[in-house]
């Protein structure tokens, strides 16, 4: 038995999830909300175990990335106006409450949250990409 597979099996957050399609997928409750997490299966041992304390590692500290993720999210969104809004700007309750995490994908020892952007780009998802050594290193928005 390969030694991530007896990570993913002795750990409680990832025992439940499967294999898809080159993937580990599941869905478990971060912060509160039901999201899905999806980590690549990499051929490389070293990779697939880095891949695996990554997920790990977010969902053991989800309170620590999540303050992380919405600074991040204030930081590249906040200011700019939006089409709901007719021009108006959000206050940053108002923008945090529209963004909806709804996935983490981990590949390559990297993360992607990936956000619904609550109308405000007419429905194109918002990315935050980073990893557990650098934080976060940016958030994709269309602009």
């Amino acid at each position: 038995m390969a030694e991530w597979l007896k990570s993913i099996q002795n750990s409680s957050y990832l025992s439940h999830f499967t294999e898809k399609k080159g993937s580990l997928t599941g869905e478990l409750r971060w912060n509160g909300i039901l999201i899905s997490v999806e980590i690549d299966i990499s051929p490389d041992v070293e990779e697939m175990q880095l891949n695996i304390s990554v997920a790990e590692e977010l969902l053991s500290a989800a309170t620590l990335w999540k303050s992380r993720l919405d600074e991040h999210l204030l930081r590249s969104l906040l200011g700019q106006t939006w089409i709901e809004s007719e021009g108006a700007q959000l206050a940053p309750d108002e923008l945090l409450s529209k963004v909806k995490l709804l996935e983490v994908v981990i590949e390559e020892g990297e993360f992607s949250f990936w956000h619904s952007d609550g109308g405000l780009y007419y429905g194109h998802s918002i990315v935050v990409h980073g990893n557990i050594v650098d934080g976060i290193k940016m958030v994709m928005a269309p602009v």
